[in-house]
């Protein structure tokens, strides 16, 4: 499209688009989600305006950056070093608490880190590594491409290790959500009765106890809560199957 000002309006929103996508990425998998946000919700729901967000926070680093690098070069260089260290962690705070302050907070990043401990110095580097894809596979596709398609074909490549970038990010945070303190809650689970909720608990404690062989213990259980709920079908075939399994008399 050339370099006229239609191409940079729709460079811009194409970017603010990517963003925003990788952002709501991160926050559905980080509740557990497997699949990926509708576009349209995403595009039309931003009311947190994360594209432009993560403009500041990226101002932010670059001035802070310079700023340390007038008190000294090593002052400057090792600034750089925890910018750089800590843009996975910035990433992952600006998507959950949508806060540009949070997002750059040495502290905050710091403790995220921590948190996470060791594992976070292989998530920085699977980061720096899928964000290189694009370049490693610049002379390849020059080789093999027309020069027509070269452009589009790394755009192509550079959104989609941006999206397997924040998916990661995504995974980190639903997996150390109990430690960060983000514990989501499912919905489903929070409609439960409480008839339902018992059977389910029920079911789980039987089953870590026939695991565990401890028969007598599952019987007592299950015959308590049958009490309870008296009319449902697989908890009477649980409890059956166990009476078998005692060669008692139900």
């Amino acid at each position: 499209m050339g370099m006229s000002l239609v191409s940079l309006f729709f460079g811009l929103f194409m970017a603010a688009v990517v963003v925003k996508y990788g952002f709501a990425i991160i926050e559905c998998r980080g509740m557990g989600e497997t699949r990926s946000p509708s576009v349209t919700a995403v595009v039309e729901g931003d009311s947190e305006h994360l594209f432009l967000k993560q403009i500041v926070v990226g101002v932010v680093m670059a001035l802070a950056i310079g700023m340390a690098f007038r008190l000294g070069e090593l002052v400057g260089l090792a600034a750089s070093l925890f910018m750089t260290l800590a843009l996975p962690a910035s990433m992952i705070l600006l998507a959950v608490e949508k806060s540009v302050r949070r997002a750059v907070n040495p502290a905050a990043l710091i403790s995220l880190m921590l948190t996470i401990g060791l594992p976070y110095l292989l998530l920085w580097f699977c980061v720096q590594l899928i964000s290189s894809g694009p370049v490693f596979a610049m002379e390849p596709l020059a080789a093999l491409l027309p020069e027509s398609w070269i452009i589009p074909a790394l755009m192509a490549m550079g959104l989609y290790f941006s999206f397997v970038t924040y998916c990661m990010l995504g995974y980190v945070l639903f997996q150390y959500q109990h430690e960060l303190g983000y514990t989501y809650v499912n919905d489903n689970e929070a409609l439960l009765s409480d008839s339902e909720f018992a059977k389910n608990r029920a079911l789980a404690e039987v089953s870590i106890l026939v695991h565990e062989q401890q028969y007598e213990q599952a019987r007592s259980l299950l015959r308590t809560t049958l009490d309870e709920v008296r009319d449902d079908l697989p908890l009477h075939e649980k409890y059956h199957r166990l009476m078998m399994l005692l060669d008692d008399n139900p």
